[in-house]
């Protein structure tokens, strides 16, 4: 598995679609090679309210948090 937390763009889109397909944080976290952590917060950090998930929207969401 990856040691850094930070999520490229590529990374998020992949989330966007296997999400999409109904997949559960496990699988889309060992598709990725991170740990459920690190997606379980990206998804709580970054995705939209009613549990959607956009690449775009997380992806501007990360480079314009505060005191990043």
């Amino acid at each position: 598995m990856k040691n850094s937390t930070k999520l490229s763009f590529a990374e998020r889109e992949r989330i966007s679609i296997l999400r999409a397909k109904g997949y559960g944080v496990r699988r889309v976290a060992r598709a990725l090679a991170r740990s459920p952590g690190t997606l379980s917060e990206e998804l709580n950090r970054n995705g939209l309210c009613g549990g959607e998930y956009k690449a775009v929207s997380a992806q501007w969401s990360a480079e314009n948090r505060p005191g990043k």
